[in-house]
């Protein structure tokens, strides 16, 4: 395991944590997805989805501290706005 990983681990555990305290939690049926995540799905460079998010054509659900969390439909929402 790299130390990058490690540190990624590491800071969702902490993400979690935070948001169990302060009673932030989702409904045990949605999932979210980091930004690494959805430009993995989406075959994107981060820079391109950080773009993306600040003219709003992706717009996250949640964020846990500044971190943005992205549900399936806001990733859905992201694609048909391509197939136009």
């Amino acid at each position: 395991m790299d130390n990058n990983k490690v540190l990624e681990d590491f800071a969702e555990l902490i993400a979690e944590k935070v948001a169990e305290k302060m009673g932030v939690t989702a409904p045990a049926t949605e999932q979210y997805f980091t930004m690494k995540q959805v430009c993995s799905m989406l075959s994107i460079s981060a820079s391109k989805l950080y773009k993306h998010k600040a003219e709003g054509l992706i717009v996250p659900a949640h964020y846990v501290g500044r971190k943005p969390l992205f549900d399936q439909q806001s990733v859905l929402d992201y694609l048909k706005n391509f197939e136009k």
